[in-house]
């Protein structure tokens, strides 16, 4: 195995452990309940064990580099309660404070906002595309 192949397999593994240490869970109260309408309007189906996936939500804040300053992103995740898929979107704007109007008035039918998928699940009935990026027309139509 070339040392490409133990680095991607390095990184894989530590994104399986940062995505166990995540706390998820439904979403209803005010801090969360904008991206769990989201999630629920954007993802009726899961696209990935084609069920009711009754979402979960964990929201993570983190910091990034912005040459000359540092700025704070929130990452929206979501998991299938059936399969155990995780995708997220991201926010840059203003983080903590704005809430994106992708979240706040979610149409999945026109929004291009894209949507990164952090594992596939354990009952995937799709070809793996782990740490690609699509829109949600897309995701839904996999």
């Amino acid at each position: 195995m070339g040392i490409f192949n133990k680095l991607k397999n390095l990184l894989e593994q530590e994104k399986v452990t940062e995505i166990e240490k995540m706390d998820f869970k439904r979403c209803d109260s005010f801090g969360g309940k904008y991206i769990q309408n989201f999630a629920d309007k954007s993802f009726p189906l899961c696209p990935f064990c084609k069920s009711n996936p009754a979402w979960e939500i964990h929201i993570a804040n983190i910091s990034v580099e912005l040459f000359p300053l540092e700025k704070v992103k929130s990452l929206y995740h979501m998991r299938c309660q059936n399969c155990s898929a995780i995708i997220h979107v991201e926010n840059l704007r203003n983080p903590g404070i704005d809430i994106p109007e992708f979240i706040l008035n979610p149409n999945p039918k026109s929004c291009a906002k894209n949507v990164i998928v952090d594992y596939c699940g354990n009952q995937n009935k799709v070809a793996d595309i782990t740490g690609k990026e699509l829109t949600i027309k897309e995701l839904n139509e996999i």
